[in-house]
């Protein structure tokens, strides 16, 4: 359990080093290529990547349009019917440095909404990176479009908070909790007749990793509550659909975990 605990320290500590910035998403694909796509100031989007290639190309796909761009020599091109913003690629070192900036809006530019509305679209839509047959994880502008919450916690601190949600979690359910429950079932075998407190050992034991795992738990959700301002994202709120299975079930567990207790004191 110990080199467990080490192993999520120092992945932390490696991820920390190595983090993308707060205002932006970042995609490193397997031949070393990293993807970098971040919101600058009037909702202009940057697109940025170094590469081996003479010519690649990099989609974005947000379910609702599909945006390619072509970074090489010559010129780039894009699908966008739009005059860009700015196309820019340099080879230097055998390697060719890519970026695209265009307006936010341009993404939405053959759909019949309104501007406010195309961006607010634009904004929510789970959206992905793709590198030749790689795909990134979903995320959204709306993300890194505000790097600082309503909060006011930046966007280091909430992913910090998302991290020590998943770290509780697993400490609570994987290791308190069973532990706790084994004590109970086996406990009273293997310390037959001994006490630590004026109370049996196994009690005191399983007592003890009981409590541990339920406050891990609670920790956790508040965690993630304050990543989120304290956002609803179950059934209802319109989040992506497994984020809201993930909410209901979350909560599900987590009435349960506290129950638990709660009802060996009434007995």
């Amino acid at each position: 359990m110990y080199k467990f605990l080490v192993f999520l320290l120092a992945a932390s500590l490696v991820s920390a080093a190595t983090k993308c910035p707060s205002n932006a998403f970042c995609f490193s694909a397997k031949d070393d290529t990293n993807i970098t796509v971040s919101c600058n100031k009037d909702s202009v989007l940057s697109l940025k990547w170094k590469t081996s290639e003479l010519r690649s190309t990099v989609v974005i796909n947000n379910g609702l349009n599909l945006l390619q761009f072509t970074c090489g020599f010559p010129v780039g091109d894009s699908n966008l019917d739009v005059k860009l913003y700015k196309f820019e690629n340099v080879r230097a070192e055998n390697l060719t440095s890519c970026q695209i900036d265009f307006h936010l809006n341009h993404m939405f530019k053959k759909v019949s909404f309104s501007t406010k509305h195309r961006k607010s679209c634009f904004q929510n839509a789970p959206s992905l990176l793709q590198w030749n047959e790689e795909k990134s994880e979903v995320f959204k502008f709306e993300e890194i479009c505000s790097p600082i919450i309503e909060a006011g916690l930046s966007k280091e601190f909430k992913r910090f908070l998302v991290k020590a949600h998943a770290i509780f979690m697993l400490l609570g359910w994987l290791f308190f909790v069973p532990t706790g429950f084994l004590f109970a079932r086996f406990g009273k075998q293997l310390f037959q007749n001994q006490k630590l407190v004026g109370m049996p050992v196994w009690f005191q034991i399983h007592r003890s990793f009981t409590f541990l795992g339920v406050w891990c738990i609670c920790t956790s959700i508040v965690c993630i509550f304050v990543s989120t301002n304290f956002t609803w994202k179950g059934t209802g709120s319109g989040a992506w659909y497994w984020t809201q299975w993930h909410a209901d079930l979350g909560t599900i567990s987590t009435v349960l975990a506290v129950s638990q207790p709660l009802n060996s004191l009434l007995r």
